[in-house]
């Protein structure tokens, strides 16, 4: 046990208004720079039902923003929201309709630069450089975008997380200088199961180079049960382990074939009753072989998502299905090549993974098919035009009982 005297309590105190009076002037005479992204979409959304007769019409719109604050070189800040509103209504547009606002990160990063790394200090709050987008690697490495075409999504730079860890808490990675690898610790609160909070601590280890990157995270979840009446003498109940991993893997580059493997599992019960019981939403894959000609490229995927991400994503509607993509990447205009292609989409409504290996048959099975044209169509460097059309056959496998009609129109800029 340590005992202070009145002196010495005076000079920490006297020390720690010195170290904030120091920190707060360096952010009042820093003048900071600012970046970011700004986006907007609207659409149409509508089902034709042909066996029973009938449709239903939804006027979808989105607004995205995303900001960086570099006051000084060592202390930076993120913040991305979104707003959303999947029916938008034309006869009255302040009643009657639900809007999603949603904040997908506020960060406050400190680095500070050794001999041979840099390390990075965060404190933050959403979904904060979840695994399967492309936002750590961009931060660490700088890297073109390795996800998928397919996981794009209107409220997101970087495509859709493979598993949703939304909450808050701190991290710290370290980055190499003489190596392209940075790993790193994550201790934050999220929600389980809904309901519950859940402490969880994560391990990060992130690798890029010319021909290989890849990011794995792998952690421990403790979800924190509510006090009963033997618990009083314990600050926090916690009873159940759960294990979380995924890792997101491209070989190859952007300009030549590739391979992008991405996989997560999230709450593997470790111990208690409920040990290895596997839900469908807790698994996710979603496997991507690319092959480039001169101006052609090819991509073929098979893909198994949470409902969580699906809902988030332009292209696809289903959890369970597979794809073609065909696109032509460096049409020369004028001024900026632009991108053509179409994606082919075939999924199985309603199921998740765990349901193709239950003995469920193909014949009760719904198969829907999507024919998704897309072009991308850049005004200058900083900014781009794009646009969808999909129209869907829906239970193709009880003859086409209806059809699904989507166009979707946006707007992005970097600034």
């Amino acid at each position: 046990m340590m005992f202070y005297s009145k002196s010495s309590t005076g000079n920490l105190k006297k020390a720690f208004v010195l170290v904030v009076s120091i920190f707060g002037a360096s952010l009042l005479h820093a003048t900071p720079s600012f970046s970011g992204v700004a986006a907007g979409s609207i659409g149409v959304d509508g089902k034709i039902g042909l066996s029973e007769g009938g449709s239903d019409w939804t006027l979808p719109i989105a607004l995205f923003g995303a900001l960086q604050a570099d006051f000084t070189d060592w202390f930076t800040m993120h913040a991305e929201i979104e707003m959303r509103a999947n029916d938008f209504p034309l006869d009255d547009v302040f009643n009657g309709n639900e809007v999603i606002f949603k904040v997908h990160e506020l960060s406050a990063i400190f680095s500070r630069r050794a001999i041979t790394s840099t390390h990075y200090f965060s404190i933050y709050f959403g979904s904060y450089e979840a695994l399967g987008t492309d936002t750590f690697l961009m931060r660490q490495f700088g890297i073109d975008q390795i996800s998928s075409p397919l996981a794009k999504s209107v409220t997101n730079i970087s495509g859709v997380p493979l598993r949703s860890s939304t909450g808050g808490g701190i991290s710290y990675i370290a980055r190499l200088d003489k190596a392209p690898v940075a790993n790193g610790f994550y201790l934050y609160l999220n929600r389980y199961d809904g309901e519950k909070i859940a402490l969880n601590l994560d391990y990060r280890l992130a690798v890029s180079t010319n021909i290989f990157t890849m990011d794995f995270i792998a952690g421990l979840g403790a979800p924190i049960r509510d006090k009963g009446d033997h618990d009083d003498e314990y600050v926090i109940a916690i009873k159940t382990l759960t294990l979380h991993t995924g890792i997101n893997m491209f070989l190859g580059n952007k300009y030549t074939h590739g391979l992008l493997i991405q996989a997560g599992l999230n709450n593997l019960v470790l111990n208690g009753r409920d040990s290895l019981d596997i839900d469908e939403n807790d698994i996710s894959f979603f496997i991507e072989p690319r092959i480039r000609a001169k101006h052609l490229g090819v991509n073929v995927a098979a893909y198994a998502l949470n409902q969580e991400s699906v809902d988030d994503l332009l292209y696809l509607t289903d959890k369970v299905g597979a794809t073609i993509t065909l696109f032509f990447d460096n049409i020369e205009t004028k001024s900026f090549p632009i991108v053509i292609g179409t994606h082919i989409i075939g999924s199985i409504a309603d199921i998740g993974i765990t349901d193709l290996f239950a003995g469920k048959g193909f014949g009760e099975m719904k198969f829907n098919v999507f024919l998704t044209p897309y072009i991308e169509l850049p005004f200058s460097k900083n900014s781009k035009f794009e646009a969808m059309l999909q129209v869907g056959m829906l239970d193709v496998s009880r003859n086409s009982r209806a059809l699904n009609f989507k166009v979707v129109a946006g707007y992005r800029r970097v600034f």
